[in-house]
């Protein structure tokens, strides 16, 4: 159906980006002990940025300065999670952020960080974040981060989203009864004249197969 390949396109498109942000690591984890690491940060065409131990901003490429809308200067010293605003209150970012401060090697993280480059329209960019721990005599002394921008991907599937709740709108509107089923005969739309006709609520049909549900009973 056409749900489902627009659900196949967008998790493509995510894996693709993830295998990306997991490549790039492993190629600044190849070069942490070059001493121009922090040149070839700064060549790279992928917002990349550094935090120290605290979980400061220590390293901004300039790729990170368009994606985020923030120069060197105002970014450097910065804690990440105030970056982050109001979404670094959960739980599950303040603990990969401090476990990628403490020296462990961190997949991926979809992230909706403010931007002020974006200010005039949704005001925030949605990205995929690894982390790489930074070593020193041993010890960590903070995290590369790469960034993937998944903005685009995101507004697709809020389009898809909005595309969806107006079609089952207008199913609802109707007067005849419609339901929807993807290619194995699973239950993905139920109309309310469906709910008057067979009694049976939205809540309850969704996900069923209906020959199974429905035609096998009688």
């Amino acid at each position: 159906t056409r749900r489902e390949r627009d659900d196949a396109q967008t998790e493509c498109a995510e894996l693709r980006l993830q295998r990306s942000c997991l490549l790039e690591t492993k190629l600044v984890e190849s070069l942490m002990g070059s001493c121009e690491i922090r040149e070839f940060i700064d060549s790279v065409g992928t917002a990349i940025f550094g935090l120290d131990a605290e979980g400061r901003i220590d390293v901004w490429n300039r790729q990170s300065q368009s994606l985020f809308g923030l120069t060197k200067l105002q970014a450097m010293g910065m804690l990440f999670a105030d970056l982050l605003g109001r979404q670094s209150a959960n739980s599950q970012v303040t603990s990969w952020i401090g476990l990628a401060c403490g020296g462990h090697q961190m997949s991926s993280i979809q992230l909706s960080v403010p931007s002020n480059e974006r200010s005039a329209s949704k005001g925030c960019v949605h990205i995929v974040v690894s982390a790489s721990p930074r070593w020193n005599s041993g010890s960590c002394c903070g995290t590369f981060c790469i960034c993937q921008d998944i903005t685009e991907i995101k507004e697709f599937e809020d389009r898809l989203l909005n595309r969806l709740k107006t079609a089952e709108e207008m199913a609802d509107s109707t007067t005849n009864p419609i339901m929807e089923l993807d290619s194995n005969g699973m239950i993905l739309g139920w109309n309310r004249i469906m709910v008057e006709t067979t009694g049976v609520l939205r809540e309850d049909a969704l996900n069923q197969n209906f020959a199974q549900t429905f035609l096998d009973s009688e």
